[in-house]
């Protein structure tokens, strides 16, 4: 079965917000429970209405917390000034299956007009570290 990708919040028009920002800044709860695929942050610059797998979509960095059980994160300064231009939508998107399917809680989204780019910060997990390299030790030298 081929996963289906479903708008958990719907996508959102901001063309008036974010053309007229000097860095727009996104931030949110999100909670989840149950074992599942984690929540996806995406932005389009084509998506018009219908069928969001029409328009082309760039994942974007959500910093979201995937622990269980019933755990919540606070994800603030999501930098969106990359897209400062009209027609542009963010939708919140969770892929699930009929054996498996986490539950996402998206609450208190905001996106404010900061003088200042937000701090830079580092996401990782450890699914993100990648050991690729092993030195070869020769004994006896």
């Amino acid at each position: 079965m081929v996963p289906m990708f479903r708008i958990s919040i719907g996508s959102f028009l901001l063309h008036s917000i974010l053309t007229s920002t000097t860095y727009p800044l996104l931030s949110f709860w999100s909670r989840t429970a149950f074992n599942g695929q984690p929540l996806q942050l995406k932005v389009s610059t084509d998506y018009t209405s219908g069928d969001p797998a029409s328009a082309t979509w760039t994942d974007f960095n959500g910093k979201f917390h995937n622990k269980l059980p019933m755990s919540g994160r606070f994800s603030e300064n999501i930098n969106l000034s990359a897209f400062k231009q009209s027609n542009v939508h963010f939708a919140f998107v969770y892929i699930s299956s009929s054996d498996d399917g986490a539950r996402w809680t998206v609450d208190d989204i905001s996106l404010i007009n900061s003088p200042r780019a937000s701090p830079p910060s580092l996401t990782v997990s450890p699914s993100d570290i990648q050991f690729t390299f092993c030195s070869k030790r020769i004994i006896g030298q």
